[in-house]
């Protein structure tokens, strides 16, 4: 079939318009009714150079930008297989659109299963493969990326034209579901084995921060499993739902048989009565050659006969044309959809296969992390009887700093002690004295005068202040 082109802005599709509209039901009764247009191209020129297209795209194309449901897609693919693997005008697949605008689940799969290598395909403008496209906005389910990942595993390590992978877009990015979105790359991105690392401080900590990772590791392996066994009935549902739609098809051909049949006969009939009428007609002719009227009456009603048959052949070649080309379109459907599937079960074989690498891998992996483990527990020992020689250590110098304080401060104490003893034995020498002296007082007082009496008493007050002060000196010291 020739390439068919129409203008955007000046003669629409009807498809198109009920796309844009996001008319789902009109849009699927269009396609069963006129599959032909799935196959039109839809050409934007510019408004002031009509020579010079800016945009060159399929209804698919549209459909999947615009968020259109499985159902729809599923439809627009039945009738036009190859729209999967065809790029627009600016080299973007229906996947790229599909990625970028966050189909939902169904649509994506859908496209996967028809053409799977689109999920390898760059788009020409930035070098982003769908998953790059996937992680700017986010997918509308997590078992998207697991999808293509399964398909395409090195994708997740690509980089685009700004030198970015998926992993680092979905990290600069800002959506709900985000920190899914980044563990659902984990398990394609750990694909090398787990090391040790060089500079450490403490191999136990390492250990356990592996050994951590390594449960992430075997938890989102178990995630994979889950993911790929629902991916696997997704893709039986799938298969059922095209083998419900061939047999739908199928009801159609027999319809249209049933149709060209009814024209058929009608076109028998339409013929028999003809020869009728021309029979009729010769014996009236011959009967009664005066009857003009009759004959012109005759004439009339032939020539609506012939209208009437020309009228039937054109529906019959119609029909014919129309069910040929549905003939066709199932035909050409129903082998690569048959193909694409033993396919997709030999790649899921071949996940299968992977998924048991990965387990003897997790095997071996908690084999060294036990090895790790036991050597973990000899270093944390060896650790704690380090530790408590280092605090036996440091109380030592600690007793050892105390005793040279005590030294020191030993010297002082016993230089201070001699000074208290001999200003005690200077005390009780004046004290001695002075009692003396008041002894030898108390006899003069008599032959004393009461004011020198009283001059004297002062004198010893003070005398005795000044010892009393001397003493609280020397018991301080």
């Amino acid at each position: 079939m020739a390439t068919v082109e129409v203008d955007r802005d000046e003669n629409p599709t009807e498809l198109y318009t009920s796309i844009c509209s996001e008319r789902w039901d009109e849009a699927a009764a269009i396609v069963g009714s006129d599959p032909i247009q799935v196959k039109i191209w839809i050409v934007r020129h510019d408004a002031e150079d009509k020579s010079s297209i800016l945009g060159r795209f399929l209804p698919l194309h549209t459909a999947c930008a615009r968020h259109a449901p499985e159902s729809l897609v599923g439809l627009l693919l039945s009738a036009y297989p190859e729209a999967a693997s065809i790029v627009d005008g600016q080299g973007f697949l229906p996947l790229h659109y599909a990625c970028g605008n966050r189909a939902n689940e169904g649509v994506i799969n859908t496209l996967l299963i028809i053409y799977p290598d689109g999920a390898k395909l760059r788009d020409p403008v930035a070098g982003k493969l769908p998953l790059h496209h996937l992680s700017i906005r986010g997918p509308y389910s997590v078992g998207v990326i697991y999808f293509l990942l399964s398909i395409y595993p090195q994708a997740v390590q690509e980089k685009d034209n700004a030198g970015y992978t998926p992993v680092e877009i979905a990290k600069m990015a800002n959506y709900p579901g985000r920190e899914s979105v980044l563990n659902a790359y984990k398990p394609a991105a750990y694909i090398k084995s787990v090391k040790f690392e060089k500079h450490m401080e403490s191999k136990g900590i390492i250990a356990q921060k592996e050994l951590e990772d390594i449960q992430v590791q075997e938890k989102s392996i178990e995630s994979a499993k889950k993911k790929i066994k629902i991916a696997n009935e997704k893709n039986e549902q799938l298969r059922n739902k095209l083998q419900e739609e061939c047999m739908g098809l199928e009801r159609m051909v027999s319809l249209e048989h049933a149709k060209l049949n009814d024209a058929t006969s009608t076109l028998e009939s339409a013929q028999s009565d003809l020869k009728t009428m021309q029979t009729n007609r010769y014996n009236k002719k011959i009967q009664k050659m005066s009857g003009l009227d009759d004959i012109k009456k005759f004439d009339t009603s032939i020539l609506s006969f012939r209208k009437q048959k020309r009228q039937a052949q054109r529906k019959c070649v119609v029909l014919q044309e129309k069910l040929k080309l549905k003939l066709e379109i199932h035909e050409d459907t129903s082998t690569k959809l048959q193909e694409r599937l033993e396919g997709k079960r030999e790649e899921l074989d071949l996940c299968h296969k992977k998924v048991k690498t990965l387990e003897s891998t997790l095997e071996q992996l908690n084999v060294d992390i036990k090895e790790s483990l036991d050597a973990r527990e000899a270093s944390v020992e060896e650790a704690k009887y380090l530790n408590e020689c280092k605090e036996i250590v440091n109380k030592v110098d600690r007793i050892e700093g105390v005793v040279n304080s005590l030294v020191s401060r030993y010297e002082p104490c016993k230089e201070a002690i001699i000074r208290e003893e001999n200003d005690f034995r200077r005390f009780n020498r004046e004290r001695e004295q002075k009692i003396l002296e008041m002894a030898e007082l108390e006899e003069k007082i008599a032959q004393i005068d009461h004011d020198q009496i009283s001059q004297e008493l002062r004198k010893q007050e003070k005398e005795i202040h000044r010892v009393m002060l001397l003493v609280q000196d020397i018991q301080s010291c």
